[in-house]
């Protein structure tokens, strides 16, 4: 059975999902963060607390072309590769326990793959494929699959069910907007409706899953709140001043996605917040422009960080993260095997010149992982 809910904005989701800003607020806005300008360099032990890094390891089947996901289980990592259509599930030290590839259009079969999250529910990661869910044991066999009434492009978990969202590709007269929540009782209900998107046939990545705390964090492009979502319930978790920055689109200004970036980089206008996760003090996520958000939850403010650097490892960090799903606070930042030589080779890192040493060409990805304080 299929319910249409408003969004409706429960205190109660605040407060529980208070945890994710230790300035709590009852406001329908829900607290406040602001964009205080930009930070060309930044030691990432101020906000991030190191973790061991490790190759992922490098077979025949395994072999990885690039990270777009990461979800974690108690005892294993599973990175989704959508250009091979696999997913590689190592152990928490890179070792390769299983790959995943069941590309086919019969029963428990995908032709593709959009999202991946694991679920402690049913103790199985889920594939969302565009039209269905697959569900994968520990040992990478798919035991179950639901078809879905339409066509999703991002899934996430927490104990009260399933969230997904499509992706923005709607007509210009079209604003409405929903996720869907699929509760442990298998009901179904569309729980959010947001703003109107000014480029819905712009594939920038503008929205959002991720979980914090047993609830599901959301952001969506052209929007500058920051959602929670709770059973069947949402709310502004908060809300983002940019203090000048955002975008306002021109009246009769017909936008395409050329433009749209074009224009946004040159005013530094955001209209994008996505790659977001939390940790108790601070968050972090990617915009539309360059370098990495990073909002501290005390003080209220945002900063663009330009550069990153690893004081520990004397080393910069690369630009691309992924969030690591079932796991709200940890990200991985994905450092590629020839960067990580030209590293060796060119700076004084002793970490870097020891870590090539177990590099080759065909190495998979060096994965630095850390967990945001």
């Amino acid at each position: 059975m299929k319910h249409r809910f408003l969004f409706y904005l429960v205190l109660g989701c605040m407060a529980s999902f208070g945890s994710c800003g230790s300035k709590e607020s009852s406001s329908p806005e829900g607290a406040v963060l602001t964009y205080v300008g930009k930070t060309d360099s930044i030691d990432v032990m101020t906000f991030l607390e190191p973790m061991q890094p490790f190759i992922i390891e490098t077979t025949d089947e395994s072999v990885i072309q690039g990270i777009n996901r990461v979800a974690s289980s108690q005892d294993a990592y599973y990175f989704l590769d959508k250009r091979s259509h696999k997913i590689v599930a190592t152990d928490k030290e890179g070792n390769v326990k299983h790959v995943i590839d069941a590309r086919g259009s019969g029963p428990l079969e995908y032709i593709s793959i959009n999202d991946i999250a694991w679920d402690e529910n049913s103790n199985s990661l889920i594939i969302l494929a565009p039209r269905k869910l697959l569900y994968v044991d520990s040992n990478g066999k798919i035991f179950k699959d639901r078809n879905l009434e339409k066509a999703y492009y991002y899934i996430s978990t927490n104990p009260n069910g399933i969230v997904l969202a499509p992706r923005p590709n709607f007509d210009k007269e079209e604003s409405q907007y929903a996720l869907t929540v699929i509760d442990n009782d298998d009901r179904q209900f569309e729980v959010i409706t947001v703003a109107k998107d000014y480029v819905p046939n712009c594939n920038v990545n503008g929205t959002t899953l991720a979980e914090w705390n047993g609830k599901t964090i959301f952001t969506h492009k052209f929007d500058n709140k920051i959602y929670c979502v709770s059973d069947t319930t949402a709310s502004v978790a908060y809300t983002v001043d940019w203090n000048g920055h955002e975008f306002v689109p021109e009246d009769g200004v017909d936008y395409d996605c050329n433009r749209l970036m074009k224009e946004s980089n040159e005013k530094e206008q955001v209209f994008n917040m996505s790659e977001f996760q939390s940790g108790e003090k601070y968050m972090i996520f990617h915009s539309n422009l360059p370098g990495l958000m990073l909002a501290d939850k005390e003080t209220g403010e945002i900063r663009q960080i330009n550069h990153k650097y690893d004081t520990e490892k004397d080393i910069h960090i690369p630009v691309n993260y992924a969030p690591v799903s079932g796991d709200g606070s940890m990200v991985f930042f994905i450092y590629p095997p020839e960067y990580l030589k030209m590293t060796a080779k060119h700076s004084k890192s002793e970490w870097a010149k020891e870590m090539a040493k177990s590099i080759t060409e065909d190495s998979n990805p060096v994965i630095l992982p850390y967990k945001l304080k």
